[in-house]
């Protein structure tokens, strides 16, 4: 009884933030993750957690955040280093019905990657 009452208080805070938050989801994923899976992966995080939302008004900035966290995990735990996957490739091209469009996006995956790299490495320099 008390876990569907959750899941209604939950649907209830989140039915109104739903499109953006899977617009968020589909922004970070860059074709690296699945949108449905992030999104899934963080509104199963964030219903378990909601108990622990005191102010239910910021319930998709704390979503967000878990999307960040299973983002970069997702990221460190695969070691992207936006290589010239023909897989993630194939995907952008299909995203986007443009090969030049694709290769540009692959370009600029890999600058953000490096200055992900770059950032993470100078925040443990002292």
């Amino acid at each position: 009884m008390m876990q569907s009452n959750t899941n209604e208080a939950f649907l209830n805070w989140y039915e109104p933030i739903h499109n953006r938050f899977i617009r968020y989801c589909s922004s970070v994923s860059y074709g690296i993750l699945e949108t449905e899976d992030l999104a899934q992966e963080a509104i199963m995080a964030t219903l378990q957690n909601y108990h622990r939302i005191s102010d239910k008004n910021k319930l998709l900035n704390y979503m967000i955040g878990i999307v960040r966290n299973v983002f970069n995990n997702q990221r460190r735990r695969k070691k992207f280093h936006a290589n010239w996957e023909e897989d993630l490739l194939n995907k952008l091209e299909s995203a986007t019905q443009n090969a030049e469009v694709a290769v540009d996006i692959q370009f600029l995956l890999n600058a953000m990657d490096k200055l992900t790299r770059q950032t993470e490495r100078s925040r443990f320099a002292i």
